[in-house]
């Protein structure tokens, strides 16, 4: 009996930590996909924008001006995390290297999803949890979405394919 109950408190620990960092929304269990977005075209210049600092400075990225989202002119990687989700913390150096790869070409955001201001970018792109990855357009149409542990590979091949199309 000991013995069973031992082994039943492992297994729930082991659930607790695999689910931790997991996706919790509908879309990311295979729920309906929102239609993709479209942002309005602006001819004002990022210069003329009133920044919207968001974050904090000890945070795994640097704070983030929203007013920045979908409006740079360049497709952009939106990622949305929080400082405790361990599955951020294993996907930071994927993310920062992406940005370095496409330096230039695509701007990252960081929504930390713990900072009640990144709400309305988040909901903009059906982002409803940490460790989603959403690659848009200059217009800021979604072009590809994913969740929790990424793939480096397979994000680069994406981006690259969507810019030798696009360029």
């Amino acid at each position: 009996m000991k013995r069973l109950l031992g082994l039943l408190m492992v297994s729930i620990v082991c659930w607790l930590v695999l689910s931790a960092c997991s996706p919790t929304d509908s879309l990311a269990q295979g729920g309906a996909a929102k239609a993709p977005t479209s942002a309005p075209e602006t001819t004002q210049s990022p210069a003329a924008r009133v920044p919207q600092l968001v974050g904090k400075d000890t945070s795994m990225y640097p704070p983030q001006d929203l007013s920045l989202v979908a409006n740079t002119g360049k497709p952009q990687l939106i990622n949305s995390y929080a400082d405790w989700c361990t599955t951020c913390k294993h996907n930071h150096p994927i993310v920062d290297a992406l940005a370095k790869q496409f330096d230039g070409k695509v701007d990252l955001v960081s929504l930390n999803i713990d900072v009640p201001e990144t709400q309305a970018a988040r909901n903009e792109f059906n982002i409803t949890d940490r460790s989603q990855y959403v690659f848009i357009d200059a217009k800021g149409n979604t072009i590809q979405r994913w969740y929790g542990f990424l793939d480096d590979t397979n994000i680069a091949q994406t981006i690259q394919d969507y810019l030798t199309k696009n360029t």
